[in-house]
């Protein structure tokens, strides 16, 4: 049965990944599956599903490590693929997808219709097509789009971006509610359902209901206790508590894995709270660079 969003609103150089090669069971899912299927399209590089299916891993290997050399990796793959079939609907949401991830919300939007034209029922475009209207700030056009791809695919996707916005507009009960269903839902790579989990913990930290935030920390920590996302949440609860030398530790770790421009100011103003000046200033010459980079 669909879930109704219901929002009373106005109420290649080379794509094969760079690094030296490990034992596959050392390996993140995610690198054995990058390694595994540029294997395949080197054996078949006709083949449009190979390549997107290769930049659909690169793209799942930005949201881990929040590097965006891996969006010119995914790009150059979809590319790949269109060339040999412009009509694959797969590359053509993936190229509205690398738009979306890099805020080139014309793009995107131009790439997602692209895909609707080729196949009006691809829950994926309307999902990116609610992103772009999110961002813009059109929220009525946020929720129709959401509300599509939720009637035609309810899953993490649809459940965790309807949530997101569902939070944004003030309503943040059912936001939590859909969030949880997101993680219910589940996925094929555990940093998705980790970052639901990371999402859901703020959603209850930012209402007030800390022992909730707490409880749902604790169980991401047991089950991906390096992802960015739970330990960034965790630093939250934790300088939450005024526990600020396990928040200062939770950020640590965080930034070790994505020095994303949150978790980096996170981590400076806690530094200026316990009066460690030197070590503030450290983080705002990085939060400096992240800001040039982009």
């Amino acid at each position: 049965m669909p879930v109704a969003l219901a929002l009373a609103l106005g109420s290649t150089p080379s794509v094969r990944a760079a690094g030296p090669a490990r034992p596959a069971a050392d390996q993140p899912a995610v690198d054995q599956a990058i390694e595994r299927l540029s294997d395949r399209t080197r054996q078949r590089r006709d083949d449009p599903s190979g390549w997107t299916a290769l930049a659909d891993a690169f793209m799942q290997k930005a949201r881990e490590t929040a590097d965006s050399a891996y969006y010119r990796r995914a790009e150059l793959a979809f590319e790949r693929a269109r060339a040999l079939d412009t009509s694959d609907v797969s590359a053509t949401v993936g190229l509205a997808r690398v738009h979306g991830a890099r805020h080139e919300f014309e793009k995107s939007i131009e790439w997602a219709r692209r895909a609707l034209e080729l196949d009006p029922k691809n829950a994926g475009a309307y999902g990116l097509l609610g992103d772009a209207a999110l961002e813009l700030g059109d929220y009525e056009a946020a929720t129709e789009h959401y509300q599509q791809m939720l009637d035609l695919r309810p899953d993490i996707s649809s459940y965790s971006r309807s949530a997101h916005l569902l939070f944004v507009t003030g309503d943040a009960r059912r936001a939590a509610w859909l969030m949880d269903r997101a993680i219910k839902a589940g996925a094929g790579y555990a940093e998705n359902t980790a970052w639901c989990r990371g999402q859901l913990a703020l959603m209850h930290l930012n209402t007030g209901n800390l022992l909730a935030a707490e409880q749902v920390v604790e169980q991401a920590m047991s089950l991906t206790p390096a992802n960015y996302h739970v330990l960034f949440a965790q630093g939250r609860v934790r300088a939450a508590r005024k526990d600020y030398a396990g928040a200062i530790d939770s950020y640590r770790r965080a930034s070790a894995i994505a020095p994303q421009h949150e978790v980096v100011v996170a981590l400076g103003e806690l530094y200026v709270v316990r009066g460690e000046r030197v070590s503030a200033d450290r983080q705002w010459a990085v939060v400096e660079t992240i800001d040039k980079l982009n």
